[in-house]
């Protein structure tokens, strides 16, 4: 998941569009 976290911080609303379950930071 780490790597989840690691993409997100790169790619804005990444894991938002992926899965709106995972909160975004």
């Amino acid at each position: 998941v780490e790597e989840v976290w690691n993409l997100r911080d790169g790619i804005d609303g990444w894991s938002r569009d992926v899965d709106p379950s995972i909160p975004r930071y």
